[in-house]
């Protein structure tokens, strides 16, 4: 059985306590939050301790750190944990640079560590289909392909959406690490990619919780089109959008 201390006790982590459910060999025994009040409302709930963020890096009963914190945070908690001998899960995405995410890994490496990062999708039962019809040949030679997710953005749904709005977020670290983990589980490692992205507002709305109504600024581009180029040379197409209201 290993221990799980629970950095960031924001709207994720309700899905990873009822996840915990379907496991018999991890256990939640704290959680921390940059806010108190939210890491005391989840450990009430869950009936686990509330440590401040150096308490549970320290604490010797914690052997793997879930990282749920906004994807600016990750890359400074994630090295903060492995520098204190504990393995991590990170929600995505790893970090917010490629420089970073190396520095991870390679600490990690270092120390003989695990580190563990979201989405674990394509291990679910579609993925592992689909790689089995691409590694048997069974539907010929992938040349090119495509791909689209496009919905309103993350304030239909959550109350503090600003992050995912500012630099280091968007719709591409939002969304795009489930397709590009599935495109690389299927095709191989990439060797080219190009990409244009706008912003077509400065500002938009809280739609939901204590701030509804208010409006909030936008720093990075909400639409994103990509190419992407893989070594065995099949070319994929994507669009991923925070500005897609509805859909025909």
């Amino acid at each position: 059985m290993k221990n799980i201390g629970l950095i960031g006790c924001g709207n994720i982590a309700e899905t990873y306590f009822r996840a915990q459910d379907y496991f018999n060999n991890i256990k939640f025994i704290a959680c921390a939050d940059k806010f108190p009040e939210a890491s005391k409302k989840c450990a009430h709930k869950y009936k686990i301790k509330s440590l401040s963020v150096d308490e549970i890096l320290n604490d010797t009963d914690v052997d793997i750190i879930l990282n749920l914190t906004i994807p600016q945070a990750h890359f400074e908690v994630s090295k903060l944990a492995l520098e204190a001998g504990k393995h991590v899960y990170s929600e995505k995405p790893m970090s917010i640079t490629y420089d970073q995410a190396k520095e991870l890994l390679e600490l990690a490496n270092k120390k003989n560590l695990y580190f563990g990062n979201a989405p674990d999708t394509f291990l679910g039962g579609g993925g592992q289909v689909a790689r089995q019809f691409v590694d048997k040949g069974e539907i010929g030679q992938i040349l090119t392909g495509n791909f689209i997710f496009a919905f309103p953005g993350v304030q239909e749904f959550h109350p503090n959406p600003e992050s995912w709005f500012q630099s280091g977020g968007g719709p591409v670290i939002d969304m795009g690490p489930y397709f590009f983990t599935a495109l690389v589980n299927l095709l191989g490692p990439a060797k080219n990619v190009r990409a244009r992205g706008k912003k077509f507002s400065n500002q938009r709305e809280y739609l939901v919780g204590p701030k509804k109504g208010r409006s909030f600024d936008i720093e990075i581009s909400t639409s994103v089109m990509c190419d992407v180029e893989f070594a065995n040379e099949t070319i994929v197409q994507g669009f991923i959008s925070f500005d897609i209201q509805n859909h025909a």
